[in-house]
């Protein structure tokens, strides 16, 4: 890869989505705050540079046939959903299960438990609604968008005028949600288990951070280059 300072998050990842991996090593936020500069994340963080830098020159940056930007707006919306959004359902409530057994058992000797505890339970239920939203009106009318401009006809959509309006509400409740997970992970101090943790606590701040990471990338896929595609594909129709 070419000098990355300048670049923003979003970009970098969009362009080699095996990128996702650092940014994940070291705790960078490419998909809600993706639009920041490497250089103005790292500094953000506390991070050298040159070495998130030098990590991203060793990834592979050989021409990815799975890279998602290339995919049809369709294919992209099946990978979310089966993928991203399957993924939450299945975990969510595991996570749960395993944030109360070790709030009962460590909550009176490490209250920051608790505090994740329910702001966990607060991320598993807003995103269960938003992805409903998703399913049941964006994603549907996408894929009514790909089927219009291939057979020359026109797409819309009962329930609103342009898709502009449901993808500027999701954009925001993903930004929330990335905040209540950052939240998380300052709590858990970036998922590292106390001295006195035993292995289900250890467990449980693993899947914690596997969220994280699922999520971002899950979130990078929306904002980053499902959402914005599929505005273009709107207006294109409309032209």
């Amino acid at each position: 890869m070419d000098s990355l300072d300048d670049t923003p998050l979003r970009e970098i990842v969009s362009k080699n989505y095996r990128a996702a991996a650092v940014f994940d090593r070291y705790g960078l936020d490419y998909c809600c705050q993706g639009n920041r500069t490497l250089s103005d994340a790292c500094t953000q963080r506390g991070i050298d540079v040159v070495e998130v830098i030098g990590a991203l020159n060793g990834v592979d940056n050989t021409q990815d046939p799975a890279n998602p930007i290339d995919w049809p707006l369709d294919t992209l919306v099946d990978h979310i959903q089966n993928k991203h959004h399957a993924y939450v359902e299945e975990k969510s409530p595991i996570i749960m299960q395993y944030l109360e057994k070790v709030c009962n058992v460590y909550g009176h000797r490490h209250p920051e438990l608790l505090r994740i505890n329910d702001v966990f339970r607060d991320i598993a239920s807003d995103l269960a609604m938003h992805m409903k939203k998703e399913e049941f009106m964006v994603f549907p009318y996408i894929r009514r968008m790909v089927r219009a401009r291939q057979d020359g006809t026109a797409a819309s959509s009962p329930l609103f005028k342009s898709i502009n309006s449901p993808v500027k509400q999701l954009t925001a409740e993903h930004a929330d949600e990335g905040q209540k997970i950052d939240l998380i992970e300052r709590l858990s101090g970036n998922f590292t288990a106390p001295e006195d943790a035993c292995n289900t606590y250890r467990v449980t701040y693993a899947l914690l951070k596997e969220f994280r990471d699922d999520l971002h990338r899950h979130i990078h896929l929306e904002n980053n280059i499902l959402f914005s595609k599929a505005i273009q594909l709107e207006a294109q129709l409309n032209a």
